[in-house]
């Protein structure tokens, strides 16, 4: 991997104004639309973790939602580790690419290592575990609607 972190420009006013839907580039998606809920789940989920290292709690029981959550946590860190093996194995691999699907890998495995914990100190959710759900639901729908737009032939080309 060398050159440049991103292929493209960080912000491109002409795919926000113009004859086409407007969009994001490929590399503020990577980097801005990644690193907000990605440093919220790592730097936020180690100081919760810290302040709830004493908390008194009974273990609750395993529930079937519960085994839900920790499914579809344990796909999304298969489904983007796989995603950072490929940007490493590629012909011309993106930094910026590797480096947003290291940082979505390390923040579901820390949102699942607090799930787990909360869940052994009796808190079957917690506030912080939403808000990090929130955050990525909010920031990847417009990564989201950009493959939307380029399945539906709206776009010709992903914008880089």
């Amino acid at each position: 991997m060398t050159g440049s972190y991103c292929e493209g420009p960080l912000w491109d006013g002409r795919n926000m104004w113009g004859d086409n839907p407007p969009v994001f580039t490929e590399c503020f998606e990577d980097t801005v639309l990644v690193f907000v809920p990605s440093f919220y789940a790592l730097f936020g989920g180690i100081t919760y973790y810290y302040f709830r290292r004493t908390w008194p709690g009974k273990a609750l029981p395993i529930t079937i939602l519960h085994i839900a959550k920790l499914s579809t946590i344990c796909a999304q860190i298969l489904l983007h580790s796989y995603g950072a093996y490929y940007g490493l194995m590629a012909e011309s691999p993106s930094v910026s690419g590797f480096v947003a699907d290291l940082l979505r890998v390390l923040s579901f495995l820390m949102v699942f290592i607090l799930q787990v914990r909360d869940r052994n100190h009796g808190i079957s959710t917690s506030a912080f575990v939403a808000i990090f759900w929130a955050l990525e639901l909010v920031f990847e729908l417009f990564v989201y609607y950009r493959y939307l737009l380029t399945a539906f032939l709206f776009l010709k080309t992903i914008p880089c």
